[in-house]
């Protein structure tokens, strides 16, 4: 988890949202490093998840099932949003 979330902080830079919408490679990039932390969250178990409260655990479960199925359905403002959000805690 830890890798990919240091790889999307290097996609995302200083980027804004425009940028990141406008580079279908960064977005794609993005998107790929977020489905490994989603299936990371799937796979932790209990006592892993009583180690660190403050993630919505099931909520980023369910992002990753969007991801890998319901790509099509994706929001760029979403997923911006998420990695914004969640690089500020």
């Amino acid at each position: 988890m830890l890798a990919a979330i240091a790889l999307v902080e290097q996609f995302i830079g200083n980027s804004d949202f425009d940028a990141y919408a406008a580079d279908a490679k960064t977005r794609s990039a993005v998107e790929r490093q977020l489905q490994i932390i989603t299936e990371a969250a799937c796979r932790l178990e209990p006592e892993d998840k009583a180690l660190c409260l403050e993630p919505d655990w099931p909520k980023y479960r369910g992002m990753g099932n969007i991801l890998r199925h319901g790509y099509h359905r994706m929001d760029d403002e979403i997923v911006w949003n998420t990695v914004k959000d969640d690089s500020q805690n």
